[in-house]
Order: structure tokens, then C-alpha cells, then sequence
């Protein structure tokens, strides 16, 4: 009798999770614990992406997919090719894709999240009144905002979307419960997703699979008797290899 494939508690945002829900050799259960939204681009983030183009930054830091699409989205009627030749930093593979596709060539770290960007050479080596424009969620990428501007560094952050707990988060928790048997995989991506975790009523027990080191040490203290495993980013082949040491 073949083995019952471990479950997998999916957490990405519902556009995010196609790629990760395809695992063949595991029960995914899709459960959003971000919902996205836009936000109106005032005044202020259109003086910053005009200084962008004008070449007024050292460096650009973009933080995700959401951040990438919705800034060329901005940048539609212009002439891409005339754009400055400031080294651009993307946090993860998936958000270099985008841009490659739109012609412009980015920088990844080797751990997709804030301490992977902030160990790059190019982040280490700006100096104070050095200027850094990043395009960012609402209060997303604090620590990257936070050390640059510890060291002197003048940051400009364009906030394109907000981060918000999904209305039916609990209701869809709800309609999962039937479906969790042993001990499930749960996907912790960001901090902010795992204070939306920490929301629900829990019952069972779960293994965790943290994206980076601090965020694997913040679960570790939200949940200090539970298994939890440090992923350096989300590509399902590293969540499908993560899981297959952690059954053996």
C-alpha cells in the first residue's frame, strides 16, 4: 500500500501559488495569508521615479513581484531604453523575470530575503549620503530600509501595494480542518504572514518551513516545540526537497 503523500499547507498569496500548488509528490492545501492591494502613487513617488530616470540613485532595490509589475506598469509609455544605468537588485529569481522581460538586467542575492540583499557586496559597499531608491509593499523590507539608513545612506522607498490579512482567512481556515491529517507542512514566508498564522485557532500540529534565518528564528520562538526548517527561497523544487529530508 503506497505511502499517503505529506500535506502541504500552502501560504502564498492566491497569484503567487500556482507553481508550488503543481507538487506532484504532495497534498497541497492552498491557504492565503496575504491578500494585495494597489495603492495610488501620490506626488512624492512620481518626484522619486522622475529622479530615477534621471540617474539621481547610486542603487535600485526592488522587493518583489508585486513592487516589479506595478512600477513598469508606471513606466509604460516610456521608452525603457533610455532608462539610467543604475544597478538594479531584485530580491528573488521570479522578481528578475519580470524585468528581464521588460529589457532591464537585475542583481539577485544568493538567499532570497533581506539579509540575502544586505550581504551583497554592491549593498555593503554604499556609503553615507549614498542615495538608494526601492520599490516596495507599505511597511515591507523594514530591515533592508532600516540598516541603509543606520549607515548614513539617503533611502527613498516607492510604496506600489499593501499587505493585508485576507477577509476569509479564518472561514477558509475553517473548511480546511477536515482535510489535515498527521502532522502538515505549513509555508512561512514573511513576518507578516506569520502573525496572520498565528490569527487562527490551531488544533493540530505542524512542521514549518521558514524562508531565511530570521524569519525561521521568529518561528522557532512563536512555536519553540514544532520542526522547523530554513528554506533560502521559495522555488518549489527547494520546498518539495526541504520536506523529503524532513520525512525521511
Amino acid at each position: 500500500m503506497p505511502m499517503p503523500k505529506p500535506i502541504f499547507i500552502n501560504t502564498r498569496p492566491s497569484h503567487r501559488a500556482g507553481a508550488i500548488s503543481q507538487l506532484s509528490d504532495l497534498c497541497v492545501l492552498n491557504l492565503p495569508l496575504l491578500t494585495i492591494c494597489d495603492l495610488p502613487i501620490g506626488t512624492a513617488e512620481r518626484q522619486m521615479m522622475l529622479n530615477w530616470q534621471a540617474g539621481h540613485y547610486q542603487l535600485l532595490i526592488i522587493t518583489s513581484v508585486e513592487a516589479a509589475r506595478r512600477a513598469l506598469l508606471f513606466l509604460k509609455n516610456t521608452d525603457l531604453s533610455t532608462l539610467p544605468t543604475t544597478p538594479i537588485i531584485a530580491v528573488g529569481d521570479a522578481t528578475a523575470d519580470v524585468l528581464t522581460q521588460a529589457g532591464l538586467t537585475a542583481t539577485t542575492p544568493a538567499i532570497a530575503n533581506n539579509e540575502g540583499m544586505l550581504a551583497m557586496p554592491m549593498v555593503r559597499s554604499l556609503q553615507a549620503k549614498d542615495k538608494v531608491l526601492i520599490w516596495r509593499g507599505i511597511g515591507g523590507r523594514r530591515l533592508m530600509h532600516d540598516t541603509l539608513v543606520k549607515k548614513g545612506v539617503m533611502v527613498d522607498a516607492c510604496e506600489w501595494y499593501k499587505r493585508d490579512r485576507p477577509d476569509d482567512l479564518t472561514a477558509s481556515f475553517a473548511k480546511l480542518q477536515p482535510k489535515l491529517d498527521g502532522t502538515p507542512f505549513v509555508l512561512i514566508s514573511s513576518q507578516m504572514a506569520l502573525e496572520h498564522w498565528q490569527t487562527l485557532p490551531h488544533t493540530h500540529d505542524y512542521h514549518y518551513l521558514a524562508l531565511g534565518d530570521r524569519l525561521t528564528k521568529l518561528t522557532k520562538q512563536a512555536y519553540p516545540t514544532s520542526l522547523v526548517s530554513c528554506i533560502a527561497n521559495l522555488d518549489p523544487k527547494t520546498i518539495a526537497s526541504s520536506i523529503a529530508k524532513m520525512t525521511v
